[in-house]
C-alpha cells in the first residue's frame, strides 16, 4: 500500500474507503481552511501514544477490537498518503521534512498543519478508526482526535470522536 507518487489511478477498496473518510473529515470540519497545510505522510501510532482499547471501549462500547488492532498494525510505520487527498488539497500538501523545516520559520509559526494516521478497519470492513492531529509550529499539538466511522448502506458516517490528552483545545 505504500504508494510512491500522487498520480495513482487504481486504488484498492480499502484505499477508496480511506480517501472517503479523510474527505469527510476535511470537507466537514470547521478546523480546516484553505491556508492550512496537510502533511503527505501518515503518522506512526503506538499503544503508548493513544488510549488502550479497553479505555476507549469503556466509553464507546461499539468499538470492535479488530478495528483497534488493525489500526495499530497499519500505523507501525509512516506511509506516503498524498494519493488519498482530493485534487483540491494537493496545493496544501507538504512533506514531513518541509513541515519540520517550517518550525524554524518565524513567519509560518501560526500556520496549521494537519497529520493523519492510516485508517484501520474491522474484519468485516464496516468500522474504521483514524487519528487526526492539528498543530502549528508556534506550540505543542493543539488537537489530536480519534474518530470512529461506520459503513451504512455503502456510505461512511462518523459515529463518535474522542479527543486526545494533550493540547490547549482539548482541555
Amino acid at each position: 500500500m505504500n504508494k510512491n507518487n500522487s498520480n495513482v489511478t487504481h486504488l484498492s477498496q480499502q484505499e477508496k474507503n480511506e480517501k472517503q473518510i479523510i474527505s469527510l473529515l476535511l470537507n466537514n470540519s470547521p478546523y480546516f481552511s484553505k491556508s492550512d497545510l496537510i502533511v503527505n505522510q501518515s503518522m506512526v501510532v503506538t499503544e503508548s501514544f493513544v488510549p488502550s482499547y479497553e479505555k476507549i471501549q469503556s466509553r464507546h462500547a461499539e468499538l470492535l477490537k479488530s478495528t483497534y488492532i488493525n489500526w495499530l498494525q497499519i500505523n507501525k510505520e509512516s506511509y506516503f498518503i498524498q494519493y488519498l487527498f482530493e485534487e483540491s488539497w494537493l496545493s496544501n500538501s507538504i512533506s514531513r521534512d518541509k513541515s519540520d523545516a517550517l518550525i524554524e520559520d518565524y513567519e509560518q509559526r501560526w500556520t496549521i498543519h494537519h497529520t493523519f494516521s492510516r485508517v484501520g478497519f474491522s474484519y468485516d470492513g464496516r468500522q474504521a478508526l483514524i487519528y487526526w492531529c492539528m498543530w502549528c509550529p508556534g506550540g505543542l499539538p493543539q488537537c489530536g482526535t480519534i474518530y470512529l466511522f461506520e459503513l451504512t448502506q455503502k456510505q461512511w458516517y462518523k459515529k463518535w470522536q474522542q479527543k486526545g490528552y494533550f493540547g490547549v483545545f482539548n482541555q
